[in-house]
Formats: structure tokens, sequence, C-alpha cells
């Protein structure tokens, strides 16, 4: 009887395990596998033994904390952050519309914003008024800024 002949793939559909070492490729995994585990036991027990090594080397609190007081020293938190904040806004709010003295000895008061703002749309803004007709004396720079100043141009 003749043999049969095996079948051969064309080469663009076989592949070539000839090279592949798949037992070597298993092997590496295995090991690498168990020397991560060995290596996260250490690391947990080492982690373990500095938290001991801790709580060993640290000593008793000094006596004078005993002595100490419980609450903290000034300034402390508001206790009632948002009442303190609404109380101080209805303030505010109260002298930016009411009227008021600031200060009653030197005649000072306070008036509502729409009543300053009344007023300073009818009288106008204060103006200075100029002292020298020439005009303020400014000094100018110049080549060695040594000039006296002179009268700003017009």
């Amino acid at each position: 009887m003749a043999k049969k002949e095996k079948k051969q793939k064309p080469p663009e559909l076989a592949h070539d395990d000839r090279e592949i070492n798949t037992r070597a490729i298993f092997r590496f995994a295995i090991l690498f596998a168990m020397a991560t585990a060995v290596i996260l036991v250490a690391a947990w027990r080492f982690a373990g033994y500095l938290a001991e090594t801790a709580k060993l080397s640290h000593d008793a609190p000094p006596p004078m904390a005993a002595l100490l007081p419980s609450s903290p020293p000034d300034p402390r938190l508001e206790p009632h952050p948002r009442q303190t904040l609404q109380a101080r806004l209805a303030e505010e709010q109260r002298d930016l519309t009411s009227y008021g003295w600031v200060d009653a000895k030197k005649g000072v008061v306070r008036i509502p914003i729409e009543r300053a703002m009344d007023i300073l749309a009818e009288r106008g803004l204060p103006t200075r008024t100029m002292g020298n007709p020439a005009g303020p004396t400014v000094n100018v720079p110049n080549d060695s800024s040594l000039t006296p100043p002179r009268a700003a141009p017009r």
C-alpha cells in the first residue's frame, strides 16, 4: 500500500510552532505568580512589624498634658456660622437703608444709599478750585532732568 501523503497547507495559512517553547513559558508564568505571592506576603508582614514597632516606640504623654485645658484657645470657630452671617447681613442692610448717627460728637450721620444718590444727582460731584490760573506745575523730564519745573502746556 502506498503511504498516505500529508495534505500540506499553503504557506500563508500555516504557522510554525517549532521555535516556541510553551512549556518554558508556562513554567515562567507559574514561578512569576509564586514570586509575586511571596513578595506580597513578605510586604504585609513587614508592614505589620513596622506598625508594632511604631506603637512600642511612642512615649507616654508628658504629665503636664493633663493640666492643659480641654477646650482650644481663642479664637474659636463660630458655633452657628449660618445664623451669624444672616445676622451680620441684616445689620449691614439696616445700616445701608436707614438714617442714624455714625459719630454724634462730631455730627456725622449715615443716610440711605438711595437718598445719597439723589443728593449727588442734584448737587453733582464736588470739584476743586484751580489756585494757579496757568495750571499746575509739573516736572517734565528732559535730557538731563536737571532743569527746574515748568508750567504744564495748555
